[in-house]
């Protein structure tokens, strides 16, 4: 019984297998709008009560992603693509901040912020499972390197300190994500969700003056809410 449930598993796979080439439409483009939820964790800070009672509102950062990608396996079931590309997050939770960490400035007064603004790379692996000939299942695994930050206030733009910004590169974010895509002629038109979040701890926003507790961590498993609405054209 065994071998005949293989040898049937292996006629149903080696077509898909077989005819696995790479897609007419190698490359396309695509363009994420995302927003998520407020990390409006704040642990022990002296002001959070009047920080949380301020803003209620449960939504507050958003992103816009652009990247190029292309398609290096397409069979009748599983396509495979790689990409590049660039990512626009803004954050608006008024929140304290370490300016200490932009070395701009030996000020000592503690300041608060409500733009904070991050453009990173990000090196995107899509799997696209086809269920039905234009419906498709999209997981994505997608890392994010950081290469600019800069922290303002809008209450007092034009002040003489800010913004605050910083220019580096290293690895901050891993997420993965799932949704639906339907294609339309040349068009590709997708929902997606954040089903995973590991990210690096924000030593900005997360250290001594909210007395958070993990000193010593580095890395965190993270994930509010967060979906994107995508709008991609093959080439």
């Amino acid at each position: 019984m065994k071998k005949i449930f293989i040898i049937l598993l292996i006629s149903l796979l080696f077509p898909i297998i077989t005819k696995a080439q790479i897609s007419k439409r190698n490359w396309y483009i695509q363009t994420n709008f995302g927003i998520e939820q407020h990390d409006k964790r704040l642990f022990h800070y002296s002001e959070k009560a009047m920080l949380l009672a301020l803003q209620p509102e449960k939504w507050g950062t958003y992103n816009i992603k652009i990247s190029i990608n292309r398609n290096i396996l397409n069979s009748n079931f599983l396509g495979i693509a790689i990409g590049f590309g660039t990512n626009y997050e803004l954050a608006t939770f008024l929140r304290p901040f370490d300016h200490f960490v932009f070395k701009q400035d030996i000020i000592k007064m503690l300041w608060h912020q409500d733009r904070y603004s991050k453009i990173s790379i990000t090196t995107p692996l899509t799997f696209n499972i086809r269920i039905l000939p234009r419906l498709i299942i999209d997981c994505k695994a997608n890392s994010a390197f950081n290469i600019y930050r800069e922290i303002n206030n809008s209450a007092v733009n034009g002040n003489t300190y800010f913004p605050y910004k910083k220019t580096e590169f290293k690895l901050t974010k891993i997420q993965f994500d799932v949704g639906l895509k339907y294609i339309l002629y040349k068009f590709i038109i997708g929902l997606h969700y954040r089903a995973r979040n590991y990210q690096e701890i924000d030593k900005i926003i997360f250290n001594n003056i909210l007395k958070d507790p993990r000193i010593d961590q580095k890395w965190e498993l993270y994930n509010p809410l967060h979906f994107e609405l995508s709008i991609g054209y093959y080439l």
